[in-house]
């Protein structure tokens, strides 16, 4: 019977980026934990806020969006708009909201549309604002 000695694991390294950031660094690169990526695209994105009757609408950052919602927005637009309106989409339908309008208002904050977003799609401002120009769907 031949020993074998166990092969060594490999310990992460401490790193510190220019700005004092401190991450490991495993043989792949830098390690990434879920909750703390999502809890920083919610402090850096805020949602898009839009005012109705009573209620403020929000829509959540691009990089939030269900995986479906590009799938759905071509043949289910009620349950796309359900799943980034959750709980205030009876609201939002009761204000006379729509995939459209909700289309439009994330197409001029976000610079994307429902159908075409993505995650690198960039909010300019926390709240939609009436446009000064008309835009078809």
């Amino acid at each position: 019977m031949t020993n074998r000695k166990a092969p060594a694991k490999k310990s992460a390294a401490k790193k510190a980026t220019s700005n004092g950031e401190v991450y490991n660094v495993t043989s792949l690169g830098r390690r990434f934990v879920l909750a703390d990526v999502i809890s920083d695209i919610k402090t850096e994105r805020p949602p898009i806020e839009v005012e109705g009757d009573g209620v403020t609408f929000e829509i959540p950052p691009v990089e939030l969006w269900p995986d479906s919602i590009i799938k759905l927005s071509e043949n289910d637009r009620e349950e796309c708009c359900r799943l980034l309106l959750g709980d205030q989409y009876d609201a939002w339908v009761a204000q006379g909201g729509t995939f459209g309008i909700l289309n439009k208002i994330v197409g001029e904050v976000a610079g994307t549309s429902v159908e075409k977003s993505s995650p690198s799609g960039r909010s300019s401002g926390r709240t939609a604002k009436k446009s000064s120009t008309t835009s078809s769907l």
